[in-house]
Formats: C-alpha cells, sequence, structure tokens
C-alpha cells in the first residue's frame, strides 16, 4: 500500500534525529574512551538525516505549487515512514540518559553505571541489533534523497524545457514546415480508404471485448494490445473502428492523445521513422508543443534516427495524461525489426507509461515471440469476425447492383458466402463482385455451388476470367500500378490510362481506353481511391501475382509479375514515352497529382525516366531493348534531351544537382559529329556504368586509337556556376569552356559537384585512353542518327545532327520477362538533408553501379512523402 507523507511527518522524524543525536552525544561525552564506536556511527547517521529532513521541510515551506508539493510528498512518503522505525528502534538502545544533578553534573555513581553498560555493549546483544539498524537507515535515507533529487530533477528539467520552449518558439509558418518535414508518410488516405469500407455495426465484438475495455481503461495488464488474423480477415477496416471509438471517447478531453499510423506494402521499407514522425507530427499539433529537442534535430539539417524520435516522442507524452496510438499491419512493413523494437518499447518502458498502443498484423512468429508476455492478445478467429462478414455481405447484396436478384437467391449468397469465407473480408468482397457480374439465375446459383476453396483460388480463377483480347492491357496496369509505387507512389487514374494506351500508339488511331475499362479487364484485383489514385485492391493480389502458383500454370504465365518483370514493363513504358518527347516542358504550368508528379504522362515520363537513370540501373542496362532506347535517351542532341534535363532539375534548391553535374552541363549547339559523339560519350560516363561505355565505344570506334581521340576530343561546354551559388541562383557562366570528357568531370569536381565516381571509373576502366596526348585519327562517323534542334533559353544548346548507330531513332519499346531482380527503389531526401553520393562502379566485369541499393520511402498521399515540380528540392530524384 502507498504510504502518503505529510509536512507533519518530517517535523516528527527531525525531532526524532535531534533526540537520538542528543542520547549519543552525551553517551560518548560521559564514556569517553570507554564508549564503543557504534554511538558514534549512530551520532554521525543521526545528523545526517536531520540535516536532509530540515532540507525537506524547507523545500516544503517555500514551495507554492499545491500540485508539486504533493508529487514531493508522495514520492518520498514510503522512505520517510521507514526512517521513522528505524529511528525508534534506535532510541530503544541509546535511551535518553539518567537526570542530572542540580549542579548539571552527572554523579560519580551513575557515570560509572553508564561506563558498565557501555563496555558491556557487545555482551548484550546490543551491537548486532544497531548494526541492522544503521544498515537499514542508510538505506533508507539513500532511497529518501534519490526521491527529494529526482523530483527535484524533474522540476529543474520541467523549469530548463520551459526556457528552452520559449527560445524555440516558432512562427507558424517555421511550425507548417517542421510538420511538412515530420510527415514523411501520411496514412491519413489509407485511414479514409478504410473509412469508406466499414460498415456500421461491424467490429462490436472487439469493443465489448474485456481486453478491449481494459486495454481502453488503462488499468489492463499490458499497454499492448495486439489484434492478429489471417490475410484478407478485415484488420485494416478494425483498426479504422479501433481509431474512431477512440476519438469518440477522447473527443473535448485536450489531456488525452490519439494517433494512428497504417503500415503499407508498396512503401516496400522500414517504416520506424515515419511511423514516429508521423505520431508525432500529429500529438505536436493536438498538444500545440514542440520539444526543443525536436526543433534541434531539425534546425541541424540531419534526418532523425528513431532513438532520438522516442526521446522526442517522451517529451511530447509530458503534455498528456494518456495517448492512444493504433498501427496497422506492421507486418507489411519492409525489414521489420526494428519496428517491432520500437512498439515493444512504447508499450513496455516506464518512459512511455502514458501510451496505450494497440497493433494489428498477421500471425507471424517473429511479432508474436515480440508480443509475448508484453501484450493483451486478441485472435480474429472467431465468432464475433463470422458475424460482422455476415452482416457485410447482406449490406452488400441490397446495393443496386443486385436489385433485380430474387429475394431467394440473396437469401441464399447471404447464407452461403459467409460460411465458405472462412473469416476472410477479402474473400467475400471477391466473390461478390463476381456474382454481381452474373447475367442470369442459373450463372449465379452455379458459381455459388462451384466457389473457390482459397483466395488464392479465387484470384487465379479471375485471371483465367480476363479475356484474351484485353489480357495484355490488364497485364500493363498491374505491372505499372506496382512499378509506380515501387517508384513514387500510387498513380493518377487519368495517367494510368495514358501509360497503358501508350504502347499502342505505333498502331495508330486514337485511344478509346478508360478507367472503368480497366477496371473491368481486372475485375477485382485495382481500385480507384477517392483522389483518383489508382491501387491494387488488397496486398494479396501482389503476393499472389509474385508467387510460385502462377509462375507455375502455363495460362497463367503473362500474369507472373515477380519484381524484375514489373520493373521492366515499367521502364519500357516509361522510357519509351520518353523518347518520343520533344520540345521544353513548362513547369510553372504544368498540373502534379500527390506525388508531385506530372499528371500528363509524356511529361511524367521524363520525371520518371530522370529518377530510373538513377535507381533503376540494372534494369536499365539488362534489358536490350531498355538499353537501347536509354542510349537514345542519353544523347544530349537528341529531340527528349531538354525536357529530361527540365524535368530531373526544375528548380535551384535542388541537392541533386551536386550528384548529377553532367545533366546541368550545356553542349555546344553548332558541335561537328566528333564532338557531338564526344558530347553523347560524357553522358554516358555520368552514368558510371563500365561495361556501357564500352558497348558505345565498340559500336562507335574501330581501334583503341580511335577511342583515344574519342576520349581527347574537346567539346565546348557551358558550366553552371559553383554548386554553392548554383543551387540558390540557377546561374551559369558566361563564357564557353574547351573540355574533354576527362575535363569535364575534373571541372565538375573543380566546381564543388561529386564526381567522384565518374573520374574514379574514367581512371581505372579507361586510363589507357586517357594517357594520350598524341594527335589520333577521328573516331569513325556513325552510320546512323537523328538529332533535332533545339535551344535553351540562356544557354548554348544542342542544336545540329550527327549520327551514331545506338541513336538511329526512338526506339520501339517492349517489355521482357525475367527471373532476377535489381530492386528499384528510390529514397526520398528533404532539402535540408545531405544528398546522397552517386555509387561509382569502376568494375570491368559489373555491369552497373551502386545505385541500386538504397531505401524507399514513399508516401501514400500529399506530404512530404512527395514533392513539388516548382520547388525539387524537397528530394533527390526520387
Amino acid at each position: 500500500m502507498e504510504v502518503l507523507a505529510t509536512a507533519s511527518t518530517f517535523a516528527t522524524l527531525t525531532g526524532f534525529a535531534m533526540q537520538l543525536y542528543g542520547n549519543c552525544k552525551y553517551y560518548i561525552e560521559a564514556a569517553k574512551d570507554d564508549c564503543p564506536n557504534d554511538l558514534k556511527l549512530i551520532m554521525i547517521e543521526a545528523a545526517s538525516l536531520k540535516a536532509t529532513l530540515e532540507t525537506v521541510q524547507y523545500i516544503l515551506e517555500v514551495t507554492p505549487d499545491k500540485g508539486a508539493k504533493e508529487r514531493l510528498l508522495k514520492q518520498i512518503g514510503s522512505p520517510a515512514n521507514e526512517c521513522k522505525n528505524c529511528l525508534e528502534g534506535l532510541m530503544k538502545l541509546v535511551p535518553s540518559p539518567m537526570q542530572k544533578g542540580s549542579d548539571g553534573k552527572m554523579s560519580t555513581r551513575d557515570k560509572a553505571k553508564l561506563i558498565i553498560n557501555a563496555v558491556g555493549w557487545a555482551a548484550s546483544g546490543k551491537k548486532g541489533q544497531c548494526d541492522a539498524l544503521l544498515k537499514a537507515l542508510r538505506a533508507q535515507k539513500a532511497t529518501l534523497n534519490l526521491g527529494l533529487t529526482t523530483e527535484l530533477s524533474r522540476d529543474a528539467r520541467q523549469m530548463a524545457a520551459d526556457i528552452q520552449d520559449v527560445k524555440a518558439q516558432l512562427n507558424q509558418a517555421q511550425q507548417a514546415e517542421l510538420y511538412r518535414w515530420l510527415q514523411k508518410i501520411n496514412p491519413s488516405t489509407n485511414h479514409n480508404m478504410a473509412g469508406l469500407l466499414f460498415e456500421q455495426e461491424t467490429g462490436q465484438w472487439l469493443t465489448r471485448s474485456p481486453d478491449w475495455k481494459s486495454w481502453l481503461a488503462g488499468g489492463g495488464r499490458s499497454r499492448i494490445l495486439w489484434v492478429h488474423g489471417i490475410p484478407g480477415a478485415g484488420k485494416t477496416v478494425l483498426t479504422y473502428h479501433m481509431v474512431e471509438q477512440i476519438r469518440a471517447r477522447t473527443r473535448g478531453d485536450k489531456s488525452q492523445g490519439l494517433a494512428y499510423y497504417y503500415c503499407y506494402h508498396q512503401r516496400n521499407t522500414d517504416e520506424t521513422v515515419p511511423f514516429l514522425t508521423w505520431i508525432l507530427s500529429q500529438l505536436c499539433r493536438a498538444c500545440n508543443y514542440i520539444p526543443a529537442t525536436l526543433n534541434d534535430i531539425y534546425d541541424s539539417g540531419c534526418e532523425p534516427t528513431w532513438r532520438e524520435l522516442l526521446d522526442c516522442l517522451q517529451a511530447v507524452l509530458a503534455r498528456f495524461s494518456t495517448v492512444y496510438v493504433v498501427v496497422d499491419a506492421i507486418d507489411e512493413t519492409s525489414e521489420r525489426g526494428n519496428l517491432v523494437k520500437v512498439l515493444t518499447e512504447l508499450g513496455s518502458n516506464d518512459r512511455f507509461a502514458k501510451l496505450q498502443l494497440a497493433v494489428t498484423s498477421r500471425e507471424y512468429q517473429d511479432i508474436e515471440s515480440a508480443f509475448k508476455g508484453r501484450s493483451a492478445s486478441v485472435s480474429m478467429s472467431n465468432e464475433g469476425v463470422m458475424e460482422d462478414i455476415r452482416r457485410y455481405v447482406a449490406l452488400a447484396l441490397q446495393s443496386s447492383k443486385y436489385h433485380s436478384w430474387p429475394q431467394d437467391l440473396k437469401k441464399n449468397v447471404a447464407a452461403v458466402l459467409p460460411m465458405k469465407a472462412r473469416g476472410m473480408f477479402r474473400y467475400a468482397a471477391c466473390q461478390l463482385e463476381i456474382l454481381g457480374d452474373c447475367t442470369s439465375v442459373a450463372e449465379v446459383t452455379k458459381e455459388l455451388n462451384n466457389l473457390p476453396a482459397s483466395l488464392d483460388e479465387t484470384y487465379e480463377r479471375i485471371l483465367l476470367k480476363i479475356d484474351a483480347r484485353h489480357r495484355s492491357d490488364a497485364v500493363r496496369a498491374l505491372a505499372i500500378i506496382m512499378g509506380s509505387h515501387d517508384h513514387t507512389g500510387p498513380i493518377l487514374d487519368r495517367t494510368l490510362v495514358s501509360a497503358v494506351a501508350s504502347w499502342k500508339s505505333s498502331l495508330g488511331g486514337g485511344s478509346l481506353l478508360t478507367i472503368d475499362m480497366l477496371k473491368r479487364f481486372c475485375i477485382c484485383l485495382v481500385k480507384v481511391r477517392p483522389d483518383k489514385t489508382v491501387d491494387l485492391a488488397h496486398y494479396t493480389v501482389r503476393e499472389f501475382l509474385q508467387s510460385g502458383r502462377v509462375t507455375k500454370n502455363k495460362a497463367l504465365s503473362d500474369f507472373a509479375l515477380n519484381e524484375k518483370k514489373v520493373d521492366e514493363i515499367y521502364c519500357t513504358t516509361v522510357l519509351g514515352t520518353a523518347a518520343s518527347f520533344s520540345g521544353t516542358p513548362n513547369v510553372q504550368k504544368m498540373a502534379e497529382d500527390a506525388n508531385g508528379d506530372p499528371v500528363d504522362f509524356s511529361l511524367y515520363a521524363l520525371r520518371r525516366t530522370r529518377s530510373a537513370m538513377f535507381w533503376s540501373r540494372d534494369t536499365l542496362v539488362s534489358n536490350r531493348e531498355i538499353k537501347k532506347t536509354l542510349l537514345f535517351l542519353l544523347n544530349p542532341y537528341n529531340p527528349p534531351f531538354r525536357g529530361l534535363q527540365v524535368l530531373g532539375s526544375d528548380g535551384h534548391f535542388d541537392m541533386s544537382h551536386e550528384i548529377m553535374f553532367e545533366w546541368l552541363a550545356q553542349f555546344n549547339p553548332r558541335a561537328d559529329t566528333q564532338e557531338k559523339l564526344a558530347a553523347h560519350l560524357t553522358m554516358i560516363v555520368g552514368f558510371e556504368d563500365a561495361n556501357l561505355v564500352k558497348e558505345f565505344l565498340q559500336s562507335h570506334c574501330k581501334s583503341d586509337r580511335e577511342k583515344a581521340a574519342l576520349f581527347g576530343t574537346p567539346m565546348q561546354v557551358v558550366f553552371p556556376v559553383d554548386f554553392e551559388k548554383y543551387r540558390k541562383t540557377g546561374a551559369y557562366d558566361k563564357g564557353t569552356s574547351k573540355v574533354t570528357v576527362l575535363d569535364f568531370y575534373n571541372k565538375g569536381r573543380e566546381l564543388g559537384y561529386d564526381t567522384t565516381g565518374e573520374l574514379k571509373m574514367l581512371k581505372s576502366a579507361f586510363a589507357p585512353y586517357l594517357s594520350s596526348s598524341a594527335p589520333a585519327p577521328a573516331a569513325a562517323t556513325p552510320s546512323k542518327s537523328s538529332n533535332s534542334s533545339h535551344h535553351h533559353s540562356s544557354a548554348p544548346t544542342p542544336g545540329s545532327s550527327s549520327k551514331t548507330s545506338s541513336s538511329s531513332h526512338a526506339p520501339t519499346t517492349s517489355s521482357s520477362s525475367s527471373n532476377s531482380r535489381s530492386d528499384p527503389k528510390r529514397q526520398s531526401t528533404s532539402a535540408s538533408s545531405s544528398a546522397p553520393k552517386k555509387p561509382a562502379n569502376t568494375s570491368t566485369n559489373t555491369t552497373t553501379g551502386g545505385r541500386d541499393s538504397r531505401a524507399r520511402n514513399h508516401g501514400s498521399s500529399s506530404g512530404t512523402g512527395g514533392h513539388s515540380s516548382k520547388r525539387y528540392a524537397d528530394r533527390v530524384l526520387k
């Protein structure tokens, strides 16, 4: 039972300590050398305790805050009571001395008796009792001091924090910037989508359960509520229901906070930091408080670590009495070890005692092991979920899609479908959509009598139902939906339609394809969100398309969309469209989607092509047709080049300028064939792939001397000013510079750009061609080329024609299937962050550099997960 001290408690204890000190002093003075050392030790401890108690009394007297005074008394109540017990025990061992005579002196007889008692201290057994009581008193006094120090330190820290908060006061615009910086991923779109799928009266099995009620009240055996279930069980919709239940409970109570987060497989990244930054942004907004430590991290220009964010979260929690955090689908995050570790920390460490954590996931061993003994475990395999599916099916059958159905048919479906679903909402949703497309009672009855046994079998039947005429459109749509997620985020419906239709452009005629057609082609595999972005209908769709079940089935082989094939189809489509572009995009009037990408697909393709050139290098060089298109696009005298320059660096604050120097240079528009070929070689070197450079040289030069000549060909180039000035002003040198390929990248380094990778590759893989300074014959004139004239507004631009076999025309594009993948990921970085360095590849035996080794950080909606074309600083080429 908790002991609560009062101010009078310490006054009493001080009196006891003073009395004990006086008793010991009297005995010591009387016995002199014959006095045992134990009495001296008791006197010392009594004096020490007295000083501590007097300090406590004084602090209580000068503390005006009643709450602070009560906290202090509560903190030190128990040790104070134990000190009292020890003092009373010691006073029995050292009672008050006998009365002195009228002259104030002790009689000889009394003094002799006192000395006899003192000398017999050990024999009387008092020493053992004394040792035990002194030991206990010291321990309790230490606890008392610790409690006092802890509470006063807390007050001091609070005072310091308050001072820091005053110093860190931010105006509204600064706060908005900081909040945008925190929102690496904005999961509110996921929450809103789940809300659209929620049916009233469902989910009550959870909110009526003892585990939920106990967790919500905060009095349960654990602060973690772990809800787990099979794929398709409806965990995300249940998460929405939990959040809204908590929101209703805490509405109007500023002392209670709420934040949620939805993990999402398409982001394909470790979501630990995005999770923490998002909930911090929500809680900081709720209490209108930004910890000084968080502001310091923001001002440093560095990205925070999850450990730093935990410290910030601890500071924010002090502003609430209780904070509820709900996290959905933690099994979907990539490399979930850190996230699970952080969640366990939040749910079990006392410094987060105010936080109540609810988590949903599949039933995976690592998650179960982490939460075992620390959570209240709730399984979704229960009758309550079955009842929810019955309600969901019954409500769906009332929609207009099924108005023409006879009542007995509806009753039959309502009875059979929930039973077959076995706890999977996703299964029920698919069957309802398939049954809704049936044109007769007999057809519905046949389907109902032959329902698939599993979700995988459901997807298999759906793919087999897709009409052969539309199969290629469906495959491309599914691949582009997945590819866009891997590279940037959800793609707009109209952009997707243009992307799927683009491969048919060579057939002539205008496209009649619409998003509704694509939805019909793909049956229930895709969905269009309220913000008009398109996504796979469920996580399990991608899992199935990339599973061995599809690969092994010849009838479904077109849909075997492993990650390499997805990337190939995506890159083939994007690069092929970019290759047909000419002109200069007007970024000021360019419509953008939530990710900051152009809505117009031709401009989207330019932006994504530049991104792929940085992040998806393995894919671009491993497929022959894509590589052919890549070489065409890297020629600064071909029509798409200006568009690629503008859509890759359309702002003057972009940190990527430091590492993408070659795209900033402006080549000579009046160059002859040899100079144009050297400029083309210069751009290919910037790709940092030694094998690609060698292939280019082999196709254009007949001998090593010609190769050396090409490397030594002077080019007239206008360079940007040094990096620090360029990123602020976008200015260029006023004159031109005459440089070779090696000079070009040395110049970049001198100007403060990062050309380390290019220089290293040149000096290692192509040193023999760089060392020769003697005149050499010109490289062979290529036999084929197509170059158009374009003009920069403020500097020389590509203009005349040259002919290269690799750049003869915008290549026709096609997809190819492969079983390996280069993992095309992007890394999104704010302008204040350090830009990633271009990984170089100088090996003559490898295909690409290291730019494919990176982490994704995709937003599912607007926020800093996206960017603006007008302020391209919000990311590094994605």
